[in-house]
């Protein structure tokens, strides 16, 4: 069994075919966030890798697609925090730069309050603090969700991007296996 390369590959099936190949499989991406699960995906991908010839090009564009959803999604956890931080700043002037360290963002929805309440009670009045807690309480529930999504979209890119590897080597090495077979039979036979 000869394996295609990317090249074969795409004049067999056409950029149309994978653009919607492509979309369904983020439509299915999509469902996998609502559903918390990344059962759907994982479905649809398995039903393509065992096409012969593998589609190496439709898991390189939906690896492209995963990749800029997990920035998009990495850049919202940031910001989730940098605006945290603008408004316990400039409307409680409390700093919290401390208790929300940048090198933790993945960790930002699983702090806790105990530490942080002794810190904002003696710096606010109680309907303040009652707001900036009720504030930070929100920015964790949607750091959760973001933290929920980037680890399903983090798992999803992984393992797209190990099928896509593992299939660029084995047509690579097929391919040179064909094409270069009689030198290194040449080569073997002289080193013996």
């Amino acid at each position: 069994m000869k394996l295609m390369d990317e090249t074969e590959r795409d004049q067999s099936l056409p950029m149309v075919e994978i653009n919607a190949l492509r979309m369904e499989g983020m439509a299915l991406y999509e469902r996998c966030m609502t559903e918390s699960s990344t059962a759907p995906f994982e479905r649809f991908l398995e039903r393509h890798l065992v096409e012969i010839p593998p589609p190496v090009a439709l898991l390189n564009e939906i690896s492209d697609d995963l990749f800029q959803r997990l920035q998009t999604l990495r850049q919202s956890q940031f910001e989730l925090r940098d605006r945290l931080l603008y408004v316990a700043r400039n409307e409680f002037q409390v700093e919290l730069g401390e208790a929300f360290p940048l090198r933790d963002l993945e960790r930002f929805g699983y702090f806790g309050q105990q530490s942080l309440n002794e810190h904002l009670m003696r710096s606010l009045g109680a309907a303040e603090r009652a707001t900036l807690i009720a504030s930070i309480e929100e920015a964790r529930q949607a750091a959760l969700k973001l933290d929920s999504q980037r680890a399903i979209t983090e798992r999803l890119y992984e393992g797209v991007m190990d099928w896509a590897t593992a299939l660029h080597v084995v047509t690579v090495r097929g391919q040179w296996r064909t094409s270069h077979e009689p030198i290194v039979q040449n080569v073997w036979s002289a080193t013996l």
